[in-house]
């Protein structure tokens, strides 16, 4: 936009992304494509967004102040701090145009009781659980001494994706609840002792206007560190989007069992639900059931299924915000995507950051025209050098015409980034990932 040209004039619209992920990196991407849109801000965004501003995600006044004073149209939030902080009420109560759910809708990840005793009271699948509300870590033991293991021991509320341990046996089980009481502070202090379940793990994502849903493309995402699923926990090391696990049948179910009762309930509590809601599902032998709702996208979830997507989000984002999604036509491509995400090597422990990233210019150069991208998220630009800021580094995906295509594609592309102590997982969607 030539400068000179009055605020009235301009044509282009101006977006707001909050977070500095993998997940916002792409939000920016798929924002920027539209032929609406002028400017993509992000807050406060990484090495790979282009208009960063210094403002929190959690400094929500800053954010609705900067909104107002640059004329922002749409407001895309990634991070669920912000949500459970009320980010969306905030810019609602200013007359600002965002695509969140709100405070009281995102005590569904907020509150992991909350959440359970939601989809107990409609009749979702979901494991046998027993809340424990300001309980004793003594009364907890009781519990696991008469059910023994496995068993889950999750916190109630946020814990930055650390809240949850899988435990196979007893004294796994009593650590876990004195872990959570002694370093979660008032996020521990309710829990939840429930059914471990079996089977392979899929990510589902929706896009609501509170009335109708549209899907993004099943995903499934590989959280352990180490090859084979092995070693701690991590945000994610990789991801890919479509499964052939979900069949046509099985998705009905998934609709008629998970997707409809989840809305029919959203609507009866009168939630005034908007945005996206992340179903992370296990296919069991009884049939799917549900593990947890995020109010949100995944990362690195995002990193493949948006991708995969062909509608223009900013027509999304209207269609959203005007109740309009129904009559929306949606596209996702007939194609597949993988993920793989370069980490620092020591993550999730300690590790090393400052580290200069080689091959960025490369695979920018051979990147959109061959369906490669890389999304940023542990990143900082330095000058005109981006280094490592954080454990995991980049997400390198790539497009393919089928999933091995796909996965060799995105292997083919993340040997050309180099940066000191760098590692990944070599069997992204590999293996017998797909045939569990």
């Amino acid at each position: 936009m030539k400068k000179g040209i009055k605020q009235e004039e301009k044509k282009g619209k101006n977006i707001l992304v909050v977070g500095s992920g993998g997940r916002e990196h792409v939000l920016c991407w798929k924002l920027s494509q539209s032929k609406h849109v002028d400017k993509v801000f992000c807050a406060q965004g990484n090495g790979g967004t282009k208009l960063n501003i210094n403002i929190s995600p959690n400094d929500i006044s800053a954010l609705v102040n900067f909104a107002k004073d640059n004329n922002i149209d749409q407001t895309w939030v990634g991070p669920e701090d912000s949500l459970v902080k009320g980010i969306a009420d905030a810019f609602e109560i200013a007359n600002l145009n965002i695509i969140a759910p709100n405070k009281r809708s995102a005590v569904l990840e907020g509150s992991k009781i909350f959440a359970r005793e939601f989809m107990k009271k409609y009749n979702i699948p979901i494991p046998n659980f027993v809340p424990f509300k300001n309980s004793s870590v003594d009364l907890g033991i009781e519990y696991i001494n008469i059910v023994g293991a496995p068993i889950v021991v999750k916190a109630d509320g946020l814990c930055a994706g650390k809240g949850v341990y899988v435990c196979n046996s007893k004294s796994e089980a009593i650590k876990a609840i004195k872990n959570l009481k002694n370093n979660f502070g008032s996020a521990g202090n309710d829990y939840i002792l429930e059914e471990c379940l079996v089977g392979p793990e899929v990510s589902l994502t929706l896009v609501t206007d509170g009335k109708s849903y549209k899907k993004l493309s099943y995903s499934r995402d590989h959280k352990r560190r180490f090859n084979n699923d092995k070693g701690p926990n991590t945000g994610g090391m990789g991801a890919y989007a479509p499964t052939k696990l979900i069949t046509k049948e099985l998705d009905q179910i998934i609709e008629d069992t998970i997707i409809e009762p989840t809305l029919e309930g959203l609507r009866a509590e009168n939630f005034d639900y908007k945005g996206f809601l992340y179903i992370a599902l296990m296919l069991t032998d009884e049939g799917p059931k549900v593990l947890e709702y995020n109010v949100r996208l995944g990362d690195p979830e995002t990193q493949v299924i948006v991708p995969l997507n062909n509608n223009d989000w900013y027509e999304l984002g209207q269609a959203i915000i005007e109740k309009k999604l129904d009559g929306f036509e949606w596209s996702n491509k007939q194609a597949h995507a993988c993920c793989v995400v370069a980490v620092s090597k020591l993550y999730p422990g300690k590790y090393r950051s400052g580290c200069k990233i080689l091959g960025l210019k490369q695979l920018t150069e051979i990147s959109e025209l061959n369906g490669f991208y890389a999304f940023h998220a542990g990143t900082k630009k330095d000058e005109s050098i981006v280094r490592t800021a954080g454990g995991r580094v980049l997400g390198i995906t790539a497009l393919g015409t089928d999933h091995l295509d796909a996965v060799d594609r995105a292997y083919s592309a993340i040997k050309i980034i180099k940066f000191d102590n760098s590692a990944y997982r070599t069997d992204i969607g590999k293996n017998n990932f797909e045939n569990e």
